[in-house]
């Protein structure tokens, strides 16, 4: 295993600090949300992959299928996700957003996207500039490819 780079750890510190404290200006400052932020990640990724099946969706949220069958029961009962069996394979089940399930991520991106907007918009031309340029390399950070390449 390779000796840890100390820019990468002080450069993770200071990201991991920084994305808490946005998310909590987030939930302070927009509108209450009805939805647990997990119930929002697996509408986000299912509007993202229609059709995904569970052990998949699972996957991609880094949890157990049994909690993830519990949660996209709460989101079916509540008529967020539809289910469907495979026409192909009728052992596999995919999901689907609803019309009410489409329209409270609208809003949820709304609410938050008007948050981040407005404090946004009071940073100096540099600054937006800087962030412009560090999405590119978040959004990569965000990927699906895994960081942890050996574990020891």
């Amino acid at each position: 295993m390779t000796a840890p780079d100390p820019q990468a750890t002080e450069l993770a510190d200071q990201l991991m600090s920084t994305m808490f404290r946005l998310l909590r200006r987030l939930k302070r400052e927009a509108p209450p949300m009805t939805l647990k932020p997990i119930e929002l990640m697996v509408l986000f990724t299912v509007r993202h992959a229609p059709g995904i099946g569970m052990a998949e969706l699972a996957a991609r949220e880094g949890i157990s299928s049994p909690t993830m069958s519990a949660h996209v029961k709460r989101l079916e009962a509540a008529g967020m996700l539809t289910r469907e069996i495979g026409a192909e394979d009728r052992r596999r089940v995919t999901l689907g957003l609803t019309d009410l399930a489409l329209e409270t991520l609208q809003s949820t991106e709304q609410r938050g996207n008007g948050v981040m907007s407005a404090c946004i918009a009071d940073l100096s031309a540099e600054d937006r500039q800087a962030l412009a340029r560090a999405i590119a390399p978040l959004q990569r950070l965000a990927g699906d490819a895994p960081c942890v390449k050996e574990v020891s």
